[in-house]
């Protein structure tokens, strides 16, 4: 029996091993049926900012979205 780093068995959190990223697409209907601006957006998923909100939802090349920023964003409620 392995203890991770933080005294726990591994068999207590495990791996997740199937992610999907949700699509730009995804991404703005969350923000769309949240009501949410895009700084509110940036703050609900971790990010510094608008105009890093807008690198995962638009563009031609936009960025894929890791599981811990939406692990963060799915952690807050917004009131």
């Amino acid at each position: 029996n392995q203890l991770c780093p933080f005294g726990f068995y591994w068999c207590v959190m495990p791996l997740i091993e199937n992610y999907a990223s949700p699509t730009p697409e995804d991404l703005a209907l969350l923000k769309s049926s949240l009501g949410l601006t895009g700084t509110q957006m940036a703050k609900f998923a971790g990010l510094a900012g608008s105009n890093r909100w807008r690198k995962y939802t638009g563009g031609e090349l936009p960025r894929v979205m890791g599981m811990y920023k939406v692990f963060f964003g799915r952690s807050f409620s917004f009131k």
